[in-house]
C-alpha cells in the first residue's frame, strides 16, 4: 500500500480543536513522522520511534486511529535502514505490535514480510516479533504461519561451521539455534496441527547435538523440552501421528537418556528426567499404541536408574483400560499366548529372555505386565514368582497384589 503523507500542523489544526484530547499527540506524531521521512536526519530515527512507541503507549487503544500513519514508516525504515538501526526499529516494532494487539492485524502481510526478508540476519528481533505476532492476534496469525514454517523447520539445523572443537572454543554458536527453539516452544498451540513436521525434526537435531559432543547437553535439554511443549497439549494432534513417528521419537529419547546415563555427568541428570517426562506424557496421548515400546522403555529405566514410577502408573492404567486380563500373559518364551501366569512369567519375571508378557520385577518387586517386550528385567522376586505361579496358576504373591 502507499504510504500516505503526514499532516501539517494547519491541517491538524483545522480539523481538530485544541482541547481536543488527542490534539498534542497528533501534533507530536506528525512532526516525529516527518523526521522519519527525512533521510538527512536519520540519525534520529532510532529515537523518533522511540519516542512514538511512548506516544503510543500512553494513548492506550486511542492510538489504533494512527496506525496508518505510523506503521508504513517503521517499516519503510527498516528496510532503508543499516543493520544497527534496523535492529532498533525491529525491537521497537515488536513493542508497537504488543501495544496495539488485534489491531495490528491489517498490518501483517507487510509484517511478515519483513520478518521473511530478514530472518538470517537479525533472528533474534524477528523471533520475538513472531511471538508477539502470535501472543496479540491468536487465530489471525495461523493464517500467515504457513508462510513461516520452512523458516523455522529450516533453522532447526545445526550450522555447519559447528563443529566438536568449534564449539569447546565458542559456545555461543548454539545460542541462534536456542532461540528458535525457544520460538517453536512458544508457538506450541498453532503448531499442534505440524507435529507431523516439527517432531521428526527435532529428533533428527537430538541425534546430531549427541553426535557432536557431550558440550552440548543444555541443547539437547532445550530439545527435549521442547517436544515436551508440542506434544503436552496436543492429544488430538499425537493420536493422529504415524506408529514410524511415534517410534523415532521413542527411540531418540530412550537413545538420549542412555548416552547422558554412559557420560555420567551430573548436567545429564535433568536431561534424563525431561526424557522420562516426555514418554510419560507420549504414553498418556497414545494410550495402548505405548504397550509396543515398553520393554525398550523399562530396559532404559532400569540401567539408566530414572525414576520411572510415573510411567509405570500410566501403563498400568492402559493396561485396565484396554481390557487386558492380569492373571494372564500373553506370550512367553516358554508358552504360547493364554499361557497361565507362571508359564511365561517365570522367564520374564526371573529374568532371562521373556516374551511379550510375565511377571516382571522392577526395583527388586514383581509385577504384571499385559504386552511389553522381548527381554525380562530380573529381581529378587521374579523367578520365585514365576515358580508360585507354575504351582498355582491363579496365585499371585502379596507383593504383586500391593503392585495392583
Amino acid at each position: 500500500r502507499s504510504i500516505p503523507e503526514p499532516p501539517q500542523d494547519s491541517v491538524i489544526t483545522a480539523k481538530h480543536s485544541p482541547s481536543s484530547e488527542d490534539f498534542y499527540p497528533r501534533v507530536a506524531l506528525a512532526a516525529l513522522v516527518n523526521i522519519l521521512q527525512d533521510p538527512s536526519l536519520a540519525v534520529h530515527h532510532s529515537t523518533a520511534t522511540q519516542t512514538i512507541i511512548q506516544i503510543f503507549a500512553g494513548l492506550g487503544v486511542r492510538c489504533v486511529q494512527f496506525l496508518d500513519q505510523i506503521v508504513p514508516y517503521f517499516l519503510q525504515i527498516v528496510r532503508k535502514s543499516g543493520s544497527g538501526l534496523r535492529e532498533s526499529i525491529l525491537q521497537q516494532l515488536s513493542q508497537l505490535v504488543h501495544i496495539t494487539g488485534q489491531y495490528i492485524t491489517p498490518y501483517l502481510p507487510q509484517i511478515l514480510e519483513i520478518l521473511r526478508d530478514y530472518w538470517d540476519e537479525h533472528l533474534e528481533f524477528v523471533l520475538a516479533i513472531v511471538q508477539q505476532v502470535s501472543s496479540s492476534t491468536n487465530d489471525a496469525f495461523e493464517e500467515y504461519l504457513e508462510s513461516l514454517l520452512p523458516l523455522l523447520l529450516s533453522s532447526l539445523e545445526i550450522p555447519r561451521d559447528v563443529t566438536y572443537s568449534s564449539l569447546r572454543s565458542d559456545m555461543t554458536m548454539l545460542k541462534p539455534l536456542e532461540e528458535v527453539l525457544q520460538s517453536v516452544k512458544f508457538l506450541r498451540i498453532p503448531l499442534q496441527s505440524r507435529l507431523h513436521l516439527f517432531i521428526p525434526k527435532l529428533c533428527s537435531l537430538l541425534n546430531q547435538l549427541m553426535d557432536i559432543s557431550s558440550e552440548t547437553v543444555s541443547t539437547q535439554l532445550l530439545v527435549t523440552q521442547t517436544i515436551f511443549e508440542l506434544i503436552r497439549g496436543s492429544r488430538g494432534a499425537v493420536l493422529e501421528q504415524t506408529n514410524h513417528m511415534v517410534s523415532s521419537l521413542v527411540h531418540t529419547v530412550c537413545k538420549v537418556m542412555m548416552k547422558g546415563h554412559s557420560q555420567n555427568y551430573q548436567a545429564n541428570v535433568e536431561l534424563q528426567a525431561e526424557g522420562m517426562n516426555v514418554l510419560v506424557v507420549l504414553a498418556q496421548q497414545i494410550g495402548r499404541r505405548m504397550l509396543m515400546f515398553d520393554s525398550l522403555v523399562m530396559r532404559t529405566t532400569e540401567k539408566t536408574g530414572v525414576d520411572n514410577a510415573g510411567y509405570r502408573e500410566v501403563m498400568l492404567t492402559i493396561r485396565a483400560s484396554s481390557g487386558y486380563d492380569t492373571w494372564m500373559v500373553l506370550d512367553g518364551d516358554a508358552g504360547g499366548v493364554g499361557n497361565p501366569v507362571g508359564a511365561g512369567g517365570g522367564a520374564g519375571g526371573g529374568g532371562a529372555a521373556g516374551g511379550r508378557g510375565g511377571v516382571r520385577s522392577y526395583d527388586g518387586e514383581s509385577t504384571l505386565v499385559g504386552i511389553g517386550g522381548g527381554h525380562g528385567y530380573g529381581g529378587k522376586a521374579g523367578a520365585a514368582n514365576g515358580a508360585n505361579s507354575a504351582a498355582n496358576p491363579l496365585h499371585l504373591t502379596a507383593n504383586v497384589v500391593q503392585k495392583y
